[in-house]
Order: structure tokens, then C-alpha cells, then sequence
């Protein structure tokens, strides 16, 4: 079963601390403290956990110009509102790869981390602030050198101690928080972009360095014309995008052990933020494809929970809402389910007439609205059907 973020998070502050405490790392109970205070951040959010057919349906995204990404940001962190996503990484990472029209990855290897979840408190006038906290493999936990010793010496702990700590170790908060302002944004334009990137020495800043790289080994007008387009995108989006510290982060040789886990920024803001306004967009739209339904209660235990504890409607955080795509017509449903919607680009002459299918569209629309075009067929039925798909051409908007 899955293991939820939120679940871990409401079963650690519905658990208190026991009043004698001798003998324990006084560094792990300061983590401990820290964790519950993440479990009360929960209360009074909406909660949200999206599937893998949800993450591609948010993929369908159309950010193809850095307008489109501040009209959009604007749309989505109008109104004031707190919320929780989290997510499988596998399921976020192969999706939000086939992000049409932008970036990709920034961060690769996303192992060990096994959730994202993420913190979103949307201030309104296209303002909002996330902080990224991470799960980790029990077996990463358990196998790694510093943590592994520091649980084998629990065994003197008082079982609710030992059980906490269990979780909590697998909990990696950001120490930093992003924040989004699109009101008071002024963009780099594309021929200042160029003047910059021609000027600019190495060093200076990662993401122009990633781009001369880049670009210098790209081959072709066209593929370094697109490349410098992508990278003028990111410039833009950076421009709204920044990073402070966490005011809830607490230094510590077990704070520093949990997060060195993990082998990369623990928040990238241009990555993580544009997930996080996918993730949103698909929210808001207004179609039976997209489904928020109340998480089903399972009669089993669940291995999400601390050892030593027994799965109970008490240890599950209330109102978590699953978001699915719900597509009727099934063949294009296992696209998204299963990943196989992953492998873009169009056919030659020989191939456009067959049958293929066409991924949907989310976009915001003149009168403001976000809406999600629905996945199609397109071809006949007499050519063989093709196994990959392809984006819709947009010269007709």
C-alpha cells in the first residue's frame, strides 16, 4: 500500500511525546518537535494526492511561452488558499519529463526519495509560497551508516519514542522555502536574453553556464534555435521564482543527517514550481475527466505507519482527496495510466494517416478559465495503430 506523507504527519502529532524522556539523543527529540510542527502546518489544508494519470493529465500543461506561464501562475495563485500535494516520485518525475513546450528536469536521480510532498500557501494576486517535504525509502533509512547506528541504540528507548523516530527519520523537510510573484514581475525579453548569454562569463550563474553548454553542443539552426527558446524560458520563469530560508528549519546533526539523503536541492525552484502550478491548474478544472474523490479506507494494515502501531481510521489523516484522470474511452486511459503516453512526437507522411492517439491540452482560456481539451484518436482505422503520442498543432488558436 501506499505510504502517504500526511498520513505519517497526522499519526506523529496525534502521538504525544511521553513525559520521561531519560536517555534520549537530545538532538532526536529536537527532531521530533520539528516533525510535529509540520503535522500541525496539515490542519485546515486542503489535501491532495495525485496518481500517476493525474501527473500526466497536469503534464498536458501548455507553457510554450513564457506569457502563457505568467498568465497561468496569475490565474492559479489568485485567491488566498493552503493546501498539501504529494505524489510518488516515479510518477511525478516521468511525467512532468514529457512537460511540453518547456524545460524538463533540471535534477536527475531522484532516488531515494520515494513521496514529494509539498506545502502551498497561495497568498492571492498571484503570490504563493512551497516548501517540499521528502519520504524516504525505510530501507535507505535503515541502511545508512550514520542513521542505521543511531537506530540500533533505540532499543533502551520507550516504545513510542522508537516507533516516532522510525518515522520521522524517513520525513526530510526543505530547509527552503520558494516563493512565487508574478505582481510585481518585469521578464528579460529574448534579445536581452541573447545579449546576456553572449556576454556573461562561466561561473557567473548555473543556469546560463547549462545553457552555453548546451546550446554549444547542440547541432542544427533549428535544434539551437529551440534551445536557446528554452532556456530564455527559464530565465523568465526564474525571474518569479525565489528561494529563502525556512523559519521552522532547525540545524542539527540529525536534521542534517535525514537531509543528506538526498543526493540533490532538496527544492529546485524553477522545477519544483512549475510542478506545483501543474499540479494546480489540473485543480481547477471543471470536467468529469478529472476526478477528486475522498481516499478509500483500506482493512489492512498499513506500512506507512510507525512500528508498532496498528492501522486504524485514527492513524489516517482526514480529508485526503485522490486526483485520477478518468478518461471514458479506456484505450486512451491506459495511456495515461500506464506511462505509455510518455513517448512524444509526430509521424512522417507514412505514419500521420494511421491511427494514433493525441494527448489532451490544458490551457487557460480567453475568459480565464482553465480548461483541460480532452485526449483523442486521430487517423484511420484501417492503418495500424501507432503506440505513441502526439501534441496537437496550436496554429489553429
Amino acid at each position: 500500500m501506499t505510504d502517504f506523507i500526511a498520513d505519517i504527519l497526522f499519526s506523529m502529532g496525534q502521538s504525544p511525546l511521553p513525559r520521561k524522556t531519560d536517555g534520549v539523543d537530545p538532538d532526536e527529540l529536537a527532531y521530533l518537535q520539528e516533525m510535529r510542527q509540520y503535522s500541525e502546518r496539515l490542519k485546515g489544508r486542503e489535501l491532495y494526492s495525485f496518481d500517476a494519470s493525474a501527473m500526466r493529465a497536469a503534464a498536458d500543461l501548455r507553457v510554450d511561452t513564457p506569457e502563457r506561464v505568467e498568465r497561468l501562475v496569475a490565474a492559479v495563485f489568485s485567491e488566498p488558499r493552503q493546501l498539501f500535494f504529494e505524489v510518488d516520485v516515479s510518477d511525478r518525475d516521468s511525467a512532468m519529463a514529457e512537460l511540453r513546450g518547456f524545460f524538463g528536469h533540471l535534477q536527475s536521480d531522484r532516488t531515494p526519495a520515494q513521496r514529494f510532498g509539498v506545502f502551498v500557501d497561495v497568498l492571492g494576486e498571484g503570490r504563493a509560497t512551497i516548501q517540499p517535504i521528502w519520504l524516504h525509502s525505510r530501507y535507505t533509512v535503515r541502511d545508512h551508516p550514520a542513521l542505521g547506528q543511531h537506530i540500533a541504540g533505540h532499543r533502551s528507548y520507550p516504545v513510542s519514542v522508537r516507533s516516532a523516530l522510525s518515522a520521522a527519520y524517513r520525513l526530510a523537510p526543505s530547509p527552503l522555502i520558494g516563493t512565487m510573484d508574478v505582481s510585481k514581475h518585469v521578464g528579460i525579453s529574448k534579445a536581452e536574453f541573447e545579449f546576456v548569454l553572449g556576454k556573461v562569463k562561466a561561473g557567473y550563474d548555473p543556469l546560463l553556464d547549462r545553457a552555453q553548454r548546451e546550446i554549444k553542443a547542440t547541432e542544427g539552426v533549428r535544434a539551437t534555435n529551440q534551445a536557446r527558446d528554452r532556456f530564455w524560458r527559464m530565465m523568465r520563469f526564474r525571474d518569479i521564482t525565489k528561494v529563502v530560508p525556512s523559519p521552522d528549519y532547525q540545524d542539527s546533526e540529525i536534521s542534517s543527517m535525514v537531509r543528506s539523503i538526498y543526493p540533490r536541492e532538496m527544492l529546485d525552484p524553477l522545477e519544483e514550481g512549475l510542478h506545483v502550478v501543474a499540479m494546480m491548474a489540473l485543480l481547477e478544472v471543471d470536467t468529469g475527466d478529472i476526478a477528486k474523490e475522498p481516499r478509500r479506507r483500506s482493512s489492512g494494515g498499513r506500512k506507512g505507519m510507525p512500528k508498532g502501531k496498528s492501522a486504524s481510521k485514527g492513524d489516517m489523516a482526514p480529508g485526503v482527496s485522490v486526483v485520477t484522470l478518468n478518461i471514458e474511452d479506456r484505450g486512451l486511459q491506459r495511456f495515461y495510466e500506464t506511462g505509455s503516453a510518455g513517448s512524444f512526437g509526430g509521424g512522417g507522411d507514412s505514419s500521420a494517416r494511421a491511427r494514433h492517439p493525441v494527448r489532451g491540452h490544458l490551457f487557460l482560456a480567453r475568459n480565464g478559465k482553465i480548461t483541460w481539451r480532452k485526449a483523442h484518436w486521430r487517423g484511420s482505422l484501417e492503418k495500424s495503430t501507432l503506440k505513441r503520442v502526439v501534441a496537437p498543432s496550436y496554429t489553429s488558436e
